[in-house]
């Protein structure tokens, strides 16, 4: 059944990582599917890099700022949240008295705010689409705050509803308990809570979110549809991969640069050489496979460098193959590739070995087989819902001898593997259209 609905706003998207950018695409065509007039407006942290379907109106997040260490610059973080959450507060009370005033107060400070702030109110529904929340604070930064603001902004000061898309949901032993108590009132708040597997849903109940309907249900980047064959065979010829060779595909993630190391080491005496490892391990298999399999091995960045914006794959791939023996079997993509295309690269592939969760995720779409390195709880449950935790080591405990012998239980039997995960992610792809359909329902019992 198809219903009718207005304005839908999204919120919270973060587009210079691939996966959450393949996250957007799919659920704004989920959400067209059930709603057929459905028009959006897309508030990002990086407007200029976001693309949407459907010519989507695109604007900055209400609140704009990112995680950093330099101290003047989380000076100038805070500045901005505080500044943003008065004048957002001041805006939503003016309005009760008259728009305009309410409008004309905000233009005088910033007339972007102000189009920003028009949308919330003229939103049906707020949809947050982020595909991760940690009130701890610690992997998403000050992006945790934000996404926070925005359900008390729209919920509790202009009264709409707020969905929170397919999100995963971190629990951390040393979360903050201003982050803690801050996500425990705005998620009570939120009118309907999907997520994208049951440990998020455990987390939630920690947390003490207990009002909202909470659903598990998939990652709709699970529906996402791989670029043509032989336009990938293009960007692998322009990247200069070979045709007659088996492709190993690797991803990474590099902690130290924008992440606390403690964080993803945590009771770890020295993270720096925890993190030393990880990469020494990764330098390790790639050489394994390549003396082993006469394999070749491709990079895949699933995060670049935007806008000035130090987050990067890229110096941490050139790190390891500084480490590798067999430089002249390895190529890292250089290109700037949208999520269909790197699905459609990870479809090449033999097998990956895969840090980000997307290209997991992405890869497991197209049946690749996969080893995963579970970095947060997301990679693991996930794995487990495909039924492969068996091919899965954890980063904290990360060995190369332990991947080399998963590589040799794999590699038999492959396409054993490459059917079964075809299996289960069909099953998935269904959970994955859930939430748009419940939206859906929603609105139109809302008279939408």
């Amino acid at each position: 059944m198809t219903y009718l609905a207005k304005r839908i706003l999204i919120t919270d998207h973060y587009p210079l990582n691939k996966g959450i950018a393949a996250i957007l695409t799919t659920a704004l065509r989920s959400l067209k599917k059930y709603i057929a007039d459905a028009n959006f407006t897309v508030l990002s942290y990086f407007p200029k890099a976001t693309r949407t379907p459907f010519k989507a109106k695109v604007l900055p997040e209400i609140l704009t700022m990112y995680p950093t260490k330099n101290t003047a610059k989380r000076l100038l973080n805070m500045e901005k949240i505080l500044l943003g959450v008065a004048t957002t507060i001041i805006w939503a009370i003016c309005r009760k008295i008259n728009t305009n005033l309410a409008d004309f107060f905000v233009k005088i400070l910033n007339e972007e705010k102000c189009e920003i702030l028009r949308e919330y109110e003229k939103a049906d529904i707020v949809v947050s689409v982020g595909g991760i929340l940690d009130p701890s604070g610690g992997s998403t930064g000050y992006g945790s705050l934000s996404q926070l603001f925005s359900i008390i902004l729209a919920k509790v000061l202009l009264k709409k509803p707020v969905v929170m898309y397919a999100y995963s949901f971190l629990e951390k032993e040393r979360a903050h308990t201003v982050y803690k108590l801050l996500a425990k009132f705005a998620l009570n708040k939120v009118d309907l809570i999907t997520t994208r597997d049951e440990t998020s849903v455990e987390n939630l109940r920690k947390l003490g979110v207990t009002k909202p309907p909470v659903y598990a249900v998939a990652d709709p980047a699970l529906l996402l549809c791989p670029e043509k064959k032989a336009n990938v065979e293009k960007i692998l010829s322009k990247e200069g991969i070979p045709k007659d060779k088996l492709l190993i595909g690797i991803t990474v993630s590099d902690f130290f640069t924008y992440y606390s190391l403690q964080y993803h080491y945590p009771g770890s005496s020295d993270p720096y050489i925890q993190h030393k490892k990880y990469m020494d391990t990764l330098a390790q298999v790639a050489d394994y496979v390549i003396d082993k399999l006469g394999a070749f091995v491709i990079f895949v960045p699933m995060e670049m460098n935007v806008e000035g914006y130090a987050i990067n794959d890229r110096p941490m791939i050139q790190k390891i193959v500084r480490m590798m023996k067999h430089k002249n079997n390895v190529k890292m993509i250089l290109g700037d590739y949208a999520p269909e295309e790197l699905e459609g690269i990870f479809g090449k592939m033999d097998l990956l070995i895969g840090t980000r969760m997307h290209s997991v995720l992405l890869a497991a779409a197209v049946h690749t087989p996969m080893i995963a390195i579970a970095y947060e709880s997301k990679v693991r449950a996930f794995m487990e819902r495909i039924n492969q935790g068996k091919w899965l080591t954890n980063l904290q405990r990360i060995d190369a001898n332990e991947m080399k012998a998963m590589m040799d239980a794999l590699w038999p039997i492959k396409e054993d593997i490459r059917r079964e995960i075809g299996t289960q992610v069909k099953v998935l792809q269904m959970y994955a259209l859930a939430p748009a359909e419940m939206i859906a329902k929603m609105l139109h019992q809302n008279g939408v």
